[in-house]
């Protein structure tokens, strides 16, 4: 195992016997776990994956993952909303561990967590009934952009082919969909929800009486946290 073991995170690999090992071509199950550095307590919804293969999976609540992928070296990511973003490269056969602890950012956490309580106080005071998906619902549930989660959480789907994207099938009806991204009217409805990876989503919202999403990045909320973006009041349009 090739890794740089910092104070941000530590990696712990069980090695298999050598007769156990796999071909290096051959592809591999890793299983792991993603805990807080400081506290010990399993993190929950963490993205762990390879950019370089496009593989991601998400720590389940007990922040355990597993990962399919071809033996060898790879660099890792692990990213979490509130933690810093750790980059690793190991080499690995099949059975091997990746146990990794991540450092808290604290101040940001916590005012991320405001952000989050605010978004609930305003939707809470919209005069509609309302659904929501948070980080970790999202990160846990395997969806593969922001349109999937509209998809299978909200049972949102699209209009026949041909038909303008902005349209979609609510309850077996066709109807005007509105589409907002970090608080910006995007009209190119769910096409634009399609480039939205799971990982950076922060909170979808779903405003069924108007058939309105609003879709929140985890820079998004940050910058909410930190002051430098504010939150509006939500206007129910109408087609």
């Amino acid at each position: 195992m090739r890794a740089t073991l910092a104070v941000l995170a530590a990696l712990l690999l069980c090695r298999l016997p050598a007769a156990a090992q796999v071909p290096a071509a051959a592809p591999i199950t890793v299983r792991g776990s993603v805990a807080d550095s400081r506290s010990g307590a399993p993190v929950v919804g963490a993205r762990v994956g390879v950019p370089s293969l496009g593989t991601f999976v998400a720590s389940d609540s007990s922040g355990r993952f597993t990962i399919r992928l071809p033996a060898g070296a790879h660099t890792f990511t692990f990213d979490r909303l509130g933690y810093a973003r750790l980059s690793e490269e190991v080499e690995l056969v099949d059975g091997d561990r990746l146990d990794v602890v991540m450092l808290p950012r604290s101040v940001m956490l916590e005012a991320i967590t405001v952000s989050a309580d605010r978004l609930a106080e305003r939707r809470n005071r919209v005069p509609t009934a309302s659904l929501a998906a948070t980080h970790e619902e999202i990160a846990i549930a395997g969806y593969s952009n922001a349109a999937d989660v509209a998809r299978l959480r909200f049972n949102i789907q699209s209009c026949p082919q041909g038909v303008r994207d902005s349209c979609v099938i609510v309850r077996g009806r066709r109807q005007g969909l509105i589409v907002y991204i970090n608080e910006v009217r995007a009209y190119g409805g769910m096409e634009q929800l399609r480039g939205i990876p799971p990982g950076d989503l922060y909170l979808v919202e779903w405003y069924p009486s108007n058939t309105m999403l609003r879709a929140y990045t985890v820079p998004y909320v940050e910058a909410l946290a930190a002051g430098k973006r504010r939150l509006r009041d939500i206007e129910l349009t109408e087609w």
